[in-house]
């Protein structure tokens, strides 16, 4: 897979800058700001205890290098992948609880390197991606500032890139669009080869925990809720999404007790939810791949493969697919039916295309594509003139479903089980297509699983 982002590909704008560029500007901006102060040193602990009146445990604060203690309504732990507060809190003895842990070992390594870029090159694209299919090596190339292009060469479950400059190359040369491997050829090399390991995805599951297992005054942000392979580059714009939560919970949430923490902790979770399922499903591309898989992850790595496909002949798709890989809409914006509808057309295309015993064009792709949209379009049924649907009479609608606990426990088992059928069944009608001769054989089985009277 391949795609190159042009200036006037998308209308959302953006910087391309260096990591370090990026921090020192929002230092600045924060430690500009009349409220905030920035306390240099190292923290080693954090104070805790349980209230004169009540069982429930807060933390108070943290102590810093040299028994400093340091006294907070409030500590954000965004110590990374590590999240040490939790271990501080499980030395203390005080009963709380840390939040299930989902890893996905994808054992990944990557080397970046930073070459000169030359503005009179001819290269009208900033940005490139080419992904394997199978996704097991990637390299992507930005142009950040001070004329210099950022290259990264990653590979999956032991594939990784050397760090000598002649194996770094010829690593780029086995990637199935040349544009990094011409680029790594025609540039002059800036710094050295960086080489860096992740051996797996985490994700704390903080919105699971009950109030009760809580610490009143704690929350997590960042890595330490969740650490994403970071080849698809969600990271800070995850976290930047969690700090959002953190506003609306404090917004919401008269104290800072366990039930800020518990609100906090249920939005945090809604806001990692779809980059996690997105880039885990690209990691379970692979054979190799092992962890927990959320539920339906078989599906949405299957469409996600046939939308990187149409992504690089549909300038639509593609322009979607970066909105929500940048986070910016949610993952179901590529399920639209106009979205969804040019997927599979340029799929269709792509498949003809590789049957097809002469070789075909960019161009010839795009003709067939457009050719084939309308036909497609006439096979569709009509809509149905709109209408006004009659209120109701005779019956009292209640707008809200209040239960208790044992029953809201029953229902979530149904759901999930019901779920879980109707998304293997998805999965069987999207492979068979068009083919569908065993729908009412299944609809019955589906009927024996899904009926109440088990």
């Amino acid at each position: 897979m391949r795609l190159r982002l042009r200036d006037a590909d998308h209308s959302h704008p953006g910087a391309l800058c260096s990591r370090p560029m990026l921090e020192h500007h929002v230092r600045a901006r924060v430690a500009g700001l009349p409220n905030v102060a920035l306390r240099h040193g190292h923290v080693e602990d954090v104070l805790a205890g349980r209230g004169a009146r009540s069982a429930a445990v807060t933390v108070t604060g943290v102590r810093l290098a040299g028994d400093e203690r340091l006294h907070a309504d409030l500590v954000v732990d965004a110590s990374g992948r590590a999240a040490r507060s939790l271990r501080w809190l499980e030395r203390l003895g005080l009963g709380c609880v840390a939040p299930p842990l989902s890893a996905v070992h994808v054992d990944m390594g990557y080397a970046t390197r930073i070459l000169r870029r030359d503005p009179g090159d001819g290269r009208d694209w900033r940005v490139a991606i080419v992904i394997g299919d199978p996704p097991s090596s990637a390299g992507v190339a930005f142009a950040l500032e001070d004329e210099q292009w950022m290259v990264t060469l990653a590979g999956f479950h032991g594939d990784h890139p050397p760090t000598t400059a002649s194996g770094w190359a010829e690593f780029a040369a086995t990637l199935p669009d040349p544009a990094i491997a011409e680029l790594i050829a025609e540039s002059e090399p800036l710094s050295a080869i960086v080489p860096h390991r992740m051996a797996a995805s985490l994700r704390r599951h903080v919105e699971r925990l009950h109030q009760r297992q809580l610490a009143g005054g704690l929350v997590l942000l960042g890595d330490a809720v969740a650490s994403f392979n970071p080849i698809y580059g969600q990271g800070i714009s995850a976290a930047a999404l969690q700090a959002e939560a953190l506003a609306t919970a404090l917004d919401r949430c008269d104290g800072l007790g366990a039930g800020f923490v518990r609100t906090y902790n249920r939005l945090a979770g809604r806001a990692v939810a779809a980059p996690w399922r997105l880039s885990v499903g690209g990691d379970f591309a692979l054979p190799q791949t092992t962890g927990a898989k959320p539920w339906g992850t078989a599906l949405t790595t299957s469409y996600l493969r046939r939308t990187l496909q149409a992504a690089q002949h549909d300038e639509v798709v593609a322009q979607r697919l970066v909105e929500v890989t940048h986070l910016l809409r949610p993952p179901s914006a590529l399920l639209a039916p106009a979205v969804a509808l040019r997927v599979r057309t340029a799929w269709g295309v792509i498949c003809d295309c590789q049957r097809s015993p002469a070789p075909v064009s960019d161009d010839q792709r795009c003709s067939f594509r457009l050719s084939y949209l309308p036909a497609t379009l006439a096979n569709m049924r009509s809509r149905a003139a709109p209408f006004v649907a009659a209120p109701p009479t005779g019956a009292r609608i209640r707008t809200r479903l209040r239960v208790e606990e044992p029953d809201a426990q029953v229902l979530w088992l149904v759901g999930t089980h019901l779920g879980r059928l109707a998304s293997l069944d998805l999965a069987v009608r999207c492979q068979l297509g068009a083919d569908d001769d065993q729908r009412t054989e299944r609809q019955r089985a589906l009927t024996a699983a899904s009926s109440s009277r088990w």
